[in-house]
């Protein structure tokens, strides 16, 4: 009995790559919004504790002079205003947005992210830090998780 050895490529078919290049696209077809998901709720989580320091530094402000920091003219908007006439370093990554309004007896803060599905939102103001509150403060206001 004579055994013919046939020498067979070492290659991959064409149906080979394309059944994988399939399974990729599938397993990124869920991986990519879970990873986006993911980002946003980071993001959101990062805003919300910004606007918990924020808080408290204005609750600060507010026992030592009296009344809630009083913009002159404008509301203060951007990050280096907000730290430098409260005293605090909040950072702003990724382009989020901080303003801060006054009258003196109450305050609103306001955190602006700009995401791919629309700008995601989260205000704060004088009523005491709750997550169990109606509505929470703070809160995300506009495209929410």
């Amino acid at each position: 009995m004579i055994i013919n050895f046939v020498k067979r490529k070492k290659a991959f078919t064409i149906t080979e790559l394309m059944v994988s290049v399939i399974i990729i696209g599938v397993i990124a077809g869920f991986a990519i919004p879970d990873y986006l998901r993911s980002v946003r709720r980071a993001h959101q989580q990062d805003m919300s504790m910004q606007l918990t320091a924020l808080h408290a530094a204005s609750m600060i402000y507010q026992s030592q002079n009296g009344t809630f920091l009083v913009e002159t003219s404008l509301p203060l908007n951007g990050t280096p205003s907000i730290n430098n006439d409260l005293g605090i370093n909040i950072i702003s990554t990724d382009g989020t947005n901080y303003s801060y309004t006054s009258d003196g007896t109450n305050f609103t803060a306001t955190a602006i992210w700009n995401f791919s599905t629309g700008p995601v939102t989260f205000q704060v103001d004088q009523r005491p830090i709750s997550t169990t509150s109606v509505p929470p403060n703070p809160q995300c206001t506009t495209n929410c998780l």
